[in-house]
């Protein structure tokens, strides 16, 4: 089971990747004012950031190192406050394309307390070295 909380994290830090990846391609400076633009530089900034830890992250719950369950725990407090962060900075400058934030923020809450519920039980940190 904690290789499949390896395996999401994994996964979740390659869609972070592809999703900053794709905003790079797309993204179009002249379509914005220069406060979204930086906004969206920032996401783009966030979004490589947030998918490198988390592969970073998902090796060590590969190893299941328990520095590694430990930074997945507290990734997943910090990673819900950036996108609650970046939601309310879009929303403030106009910026009209938020459902696509809602669902990753929607994720990644979900994820936190699926993570939060079983890696805090002492049975499984008993496996983590």
């Amino acid at each position: 089971m904690i290789r499949l909380f390896a395996l999401v994290a994994g996964l979740l830090g390659l869609a972070y990747l592809i999703q900053a990846v794709v905003l790079l391609i797309t993204f179009s400076p002249e379509w914005y004012g220069l406060f979204v633009f930086l906004i969206k530089l920032a996401a783009i900034w966030f979004d490589v950031l947030i998918g490198g830890v988390s592969i970073f992250i998902a090796a060590g719950l590969f190893f299941r190192k328990e520095w590694a369950r430990k930074a997945w725990l507290i990734f997943l407090i910090v990673t819900p406050l950036v996108h609650f962060f970046m939601t309310a900075t879009q929303f403030a400058a106009g910026y009209t394309g938020l459902a696509g934030l809602y669902k990753w923020t929607g994720m990644v809450i979900f994820i936190s307390l699926i993570s939060w519920t079983y890696l805090s039980k002492a049975t499984v940190k008993a496996n983590f070295h």
